[in-house]
């Protein structure tokens, strides 16, 4: 492999280990303490999407190039998933209690906890699905570039 190559694996390992703890604290955060209540299957959902997102990363670490060109679109698919549930799960709810409040009203700080691990969440996985995409496209590069 050249040093591209190496430089991006190096980098999409260090934010895919960032990512899949993220995803893990944050998905354990809202199931178990419920700053806003999902139900079980949202629950399930979010919690598998951050489970198959992890295992997809590791599998990327040491598949065949063949493989690669899937595993890492994927990756990407899996995190914008899991971004777009948490969007739909948890902040929706919290926009909706912004925007039903009374007038000079307190909100309660669970939305507004929900939402910052949500967002925080979104902002490491775009950072580790780029660095996926980059290090997927350095190894296998799905147009050849012109010279």
């Amino acid at each position: 492999m050249n040093s591209s190559v190496e430089e991006a694996k190096t980098s999409f390992i260090k934010w895919w280990k960032i990512q899949s703890g993220t995803a893990l604290l944050c998905t354990g955060f809202l199931v178990v303490e419920k700053p806003v209540p999902m139900g079980l299957i949202y629950e399930l959902l979010v919690g598998a999407l951050g489970v198959l997102t992890g295992m997809c990363g590791y599998k990327m670490l040491d598949c065949k190039k063949n493989e690669l060109v899937v595993f890492y679109q994927l990756y990407a698919l899996l995190c914008t998933s899991l971004c777009i549930s948490l969007l739909y799960v948890v902040m929706m709810p919290a926009f909706k209690a912004f925007a039903h409040r009374a007038e000079h009203s307190m909100v309660a700080d669970h939305y507004v906890m929900a939402t910052f691990v949500s967002m925080m969440y979104g902002c490491i996985s775009a950072k580790a699905t780029t660095c996926a995409n980059t290090y997927g496209e350095a190894a296998v590069p799905l147009k050849k570039k012109s010279e």
